[in-house]
């Protein structure tokens, strides 16, 4: 998973697919809460932040025990 500012709009892609609305800049509400979301999930351990900016996203080992109590 990618997430990317640009001047243009913002992109949220995984598996070749942008999650966020073409036209992202008109609808900065949707931006924000895909972006809260994001942030949530990393801040739960089930994604992990990779890349020097941290614009890539990893799945954990801790998501992949689903069904267990987080730690």
């Amino acid at each position: 998973m990618q997430f990317a500012h640009y001047g243009t709009g913002d992109e949220l892609v995984t598996n070749d697919r942008n999650l966020l609305p073409d036209d992202n800049r008109a609808d900065a509400r949707a931006t924000a809460a895909w972006e809260a979301a994001l942030k949530e999930l990393v801040n739960g351990g089930l994604l992990a932040a990779r890349g020097t900016a941290e614009e890539i996203f990893e799945v954990t080992k801790k998501r992949l025990r689903r069904g267990q109590p987080p730690a």
